[in-house]
């Protein structure tokens, strides 16, 4: 099946096999997958707003506020008042995260290298870049939505 109208579920099949593969390789860790992305999204964003992290992670607020605190009690990710803004918290990691984020990024890369490997590199690279487009296009659409 390769007509338009087919594409979003083969994509939404990748994304749970990637899911897959990668909660197996990222048990060890004792952190869910949501929890996971969460920690890779904020080595990227280090210090951003609880809700931007959401945004970015394309959760909902109540949810990234539940992830976090089972994050937080991991001793993971910490709240810190923002000085300009005291009803915003800013999400910073701690070392106990920064010390597991090499294998976690490690484990997102075998998995989406198993989830790809019949792919050439120009395939790869191709794909990424769409997908990132669409979904900047769509996290737009949303964000003028509201």
């Amino acid at each position: 099946m390769n007509t338009p109208a087919y594409l979003g579920f083969a994509l939404e099949g990748a994304g749970r096999l990637y899911l897959r593969r990668f909660e197996e390789r990222a048990r060890k860790f004792a952190v869910e997958p949501m929890g996971c992305k969460t920690l890779l999204a904020l080595a990227e964003n280090e210090g951003i707003t609880q809700h931007r992290l959401s945004q970015l992670t394309l959760l909902d607020p109540s949810t990234m506020g539940r992830i976090l605190d089972r994050l937080e009690a991991k001793g993971l990710v910490e709240r810190r008042r923002r000085p300009r803004d005291r009803r915003a918290r800013s999400v910073v990691l701690t070392p106990e995260a920064a010390a597991i984020l090499p294998s976690l990024r490690q484990a997102a890369r075998d998995s989406l290298g198993e989830t790809l490997g019949g792919m050439s590199t120009d395939e790869k690279l191709s794909a990424i870049e769409a997908l990132q487009r669409a979904l900047s296009l769509m996290i737009g659409d949303c964000a003028s939505a509201r």
